[in-house]
């Protein structure tokens, strides 16, 4: 399920994450690993290349060249970590920052999880959740990431193709903008599977542009202890949300903007009943309310007096200007 993202790293406060990183030969650029937030860090680890006044040797893991290792430090401090009114655990992105457009559009993304002491077993498994889920939810620019070249060799004309990335043809690269969950589109990735009566944790992040937003149909969601339909995030951002799958069966996941569901950015949750597990059933015991509804059609004027007023006072010269566009 976890699509084209990076391992998730995992630590309690009061620890270290130390990450060994080793930019194999074939990616031909330099990379980094840079943390979002939530995290200690001296200058040598930041992973971000920019005119800090640092010195030589503090810029070396800005950036790593190809076939180079460099050892990240990050130190996982109270007073950076979950409080009081936090959960058991906070979440925080990481991804490439050397050219971070192009890095993020090429899915070198990831995400971190610290947790107050306790909440880790030996493995570094959350012991207060049953499963846990990254879902990665962006808007993804394909003529920005640095395999452009080698995936316009994949169309069915790549002269052709290459000439409308480089004379930058609208509607060509309108269609290399992917909204997508993981790295998948339209469903196309492995179920999110889980078992009814289990409690999941799940990591909602984004990181190019915009403001996504996470919903499961018809399961029930918690975020900071409420109950929710969905969770919004934007760049740089990430949430926990904890899901009580219920009704067993394959249920959507994706975005509530119905635009960036008909464009692609939906999955599915996929809800079984296990054995040695039983189910959660909230069988209501109240009262039954009938409603009737009916579809039918109808006309409507979105200015019912002829003239869209906007806010403000209407001026002569407004008037007289709509009416003109009515007309027209």
């Amino acid at each position: 399920y976890m699509g084209y993202q990076g391992p998730i790293l995992k630590g309690e406060v009061n620890s270290k994450i130390i990450v060994r990183f080793l930019n194999r030969p074939n990616t031909g650029r330099n990379l980094t690993i840079h943390p979002c937030t939530n995290l200690w860090y001296n200058d040598d680890s930041e992973g971000a290349l920019f005119r800090d006044g640092t010195p030589i040797d503090q810029k070396l893991d800005d950036q790593v060249p190809p076939g180079g290792r460099w050892e990240y430090v990050w130190e996982l401090r109270e007073d950076y970590g979950p409080t009081e009114d936090d959960g058991n655990c906070l979440v925080c992105p990481y991804h490439a920052h050397f050219r971070p457009y192009n890095d993020i559009n090429t899915g070198l993304v990831g995400l971190i999880i610290i947790c107050k002491a306790g909440t880790l077993d030996e493995a570094g498994n959350r012991m207060d959740v049953d499963r846990e889920y990254a879902v990665y939810l962006d808007q993804i620019d394909e003529s920005a990431s640095h395999r452009i070249g080698e995936n316009l060799e994949r169309c069915g004309n790549p002269a052709a193709c290459q000439k409308c990335v480089a004379s930058g043809n609208e509607d060509f690269l309108e269609k290399t903008t992917m909204l997508q969950i993981n790295g998948y589109i339209y469903g196309n990735g492995p179920d999110f599977e889980m078992c009814s009566g289990e409690r999941v944790a799940m990591y909602a992040y984004g990181l190019n542009t915009g403001t996504q937003s996470l919903s499961v149909y018809g399961q029930m969601m918690t975020y900071q202890e409420r109950r929710i339909e969905a969770v919004g995030v934007g760049s740089g951002i990430a949430k926990e949300v904890i899901l009580l799958p219920e009704t067993p069966g394959r249920f959507l996941i994706g975005n509530t903007n119905i635009c960036a569901f008909e464009r692609g950015m939906f999955a599915f949750v996929k809800v079984n009943e296990c054995e040695g597990l039983a189910p959660l059933v909230t069988i209501p015991s109240g009262k039954v309310r009938r409603y009737y509804l009916a579809a039918e059609e109808t006309r409507t004027k979105f200015a019912p007096e002829g003239v869209e007023v906007r806010a403000g006072r209407a001026t002569k010269e407004r008037i007289e200007s709509e009416k003109a566009i009515l007309r027209a």
